[in-house]
């Protein structure tokens, strides 16, 4: 056991050992690039060194870990689409792997020798559950959307649901009391932790806490999927309505579908329910199967595009802006740097998004230099 400010060595996979220190009781280190490439507040952060010292009890009380009540069952409940148990690769900063562990390892030690964090699509390979994600139907110019079952695209908190927590796509768990998990099915779901229309924000306020309080009466887990069943989507949406209203939980809602009749009534629905104050629509093609990855047969249909990119730098504000943020520098994928400077709330340029996170934002179409046109911040890429 380590006291406040001391050290110790720990060996581990690199040729000299690991410095693991209890900074000041509440915040522990350590050299390793687990530690390092890990997300989060750095209160939060561990790693297995770290527990190996501190010990596994102890540090999942310090970080806020799972209460030992559940720990078994979170620790290796991942369910494939095919109803079998998942087994995981290994485990990193205290988190099960469920990637193949050599594409897992191949994509820590990149990461650390470029010495950033994991980016959050790598955190969702590595950790999260198998889920389906979507295409833009922006990127499907000559299809059809005829036949196509379509439905409101919720502007809620992606959640996975395994037959016994929620977790999040990046394999975070969603730390729900037990009431609202009572009487939920003990198969896959797929679907959403919502509140109602443009109360994304407050679904995070509440989803992401330790303890949700009062906010958890809010909520509620809109389904759209069962990923565990082989069969047609339609055969999947009949047998999910079913569960839904024979579920004894006070919850569970089923999303339901309409028949798309082309192009120009899927325009005048999605400008309808944008009206309504609706993120869009989503579009599944007929007869599919649920696919672990993304996949054409699932489209989002909406009047802005949106995508994420890297804060690399703060702008100061000017005129009743002065003395706050005023535009965030940012770094797409494709390495492309623009400034973004709209959107933000006065909280939210007060205590901006630090250097070195994740952002996601809007925008109509890209220039000719690939700078993003009619662009606006949506949130901190922080909540799963």
């Amino acid at each position: 056991m380590l006291n406040p400010g001391e050290t110790t060595e720990v060996k581990g996979s690199a040729a000299k050992p690991y410095t693991v220190k209890n900074v000041d009781g509440i915040i522990w280190s350590c050299t390793c690039p687990a530690w390092k490439n890990s997300g989060g507040s750095v209160d939060k952060k561990s790693c297995k060194h770290i527990r190996k010292v501190h010990g596994d009890a102890a540090e999942a009380a310090r970080i806020g870990g799972v209460p030992s009540s559940r720990a078994t069952v979170v620790a290796a409940v991942v369910t494939k689409p095919n109803g079998q148990a998942q087994a995981h690769g290994g485990q990193h900063n205290g988190r099960q792997i469920t990637a193949d562990a050599t594409y897992a390892q191949s994509v820590l030690d990149r990461a650390a020798a470029e010495g950033r964090e994991l980016r959050q699509d790598e955190k969702a390979k590595l950790h999260g559950p198998p889920v389906l994600l979507a295409h833009s139907f922006d990127d499907q110019e000559d299809l059809d959307p005829t036949g196509y079952w379509q439905s409101e695209k919720l502007d809620g908190v992606r959640a996975y649901w395994n037959g016994v927590e929620f977790i999040s796509r990046q394999g975070n768990l969603f730390h729900a009391p037990d009431w609202f998990r009572m009487g939920l099915p003990t198969h896959p779901l797929d679907g959403e932790l919502w509140i109602a229309r443009k109360m994304f924000q407050k679904t995070i306020s509440v989803v992401k806490r330790l303890e949700w309080g009062d906010g958890a009466n809010l909520v509620k887990y809109v389904v759209y999927d069962m990923p565990h069943l082989t069969c047609g989507f339609e055969e999947r949406m009949e047998a999910l309505e079913q569960v839904c209203l024979t579920s004894n939980s006070k919850i569970l809602k089923f999303h339901p579908q309409t028949l798309c009749k082309g192009r120009m009534q899927l325009k005048q629905d999605l400008d309808a329910i944008e009206a309504l104050g609706a993120e869009g629509l989503m579009l599944r093609k007929p007869g599919s199967l649920y696919e672990a990855q993304r996949s054409n047969t699932l489209l989002k249909v909406k009047p802005f595009k949106d995508t994420e990119a890297l804060v690399i730098g703060h702008k100061p504000g000017k005129g009743r802006h002065k003395g706050t943020m005023g535009a965030l520098v940012l770094r797409m994928p494709s390495g492309v740097e623009f400034d973004l400077g709209t959107g933000f709330s006065d909280a939210e340029r007060r205590n901006p998004p630090t250097i070195g996170s994740t952002v996601s934002y809007r925008y109509t179409e890209l220039t000719n230099d690939g700078k993003p046109k009619c662009t606006g911040f949506l949130c901190l890429r922080d909540y799963e």
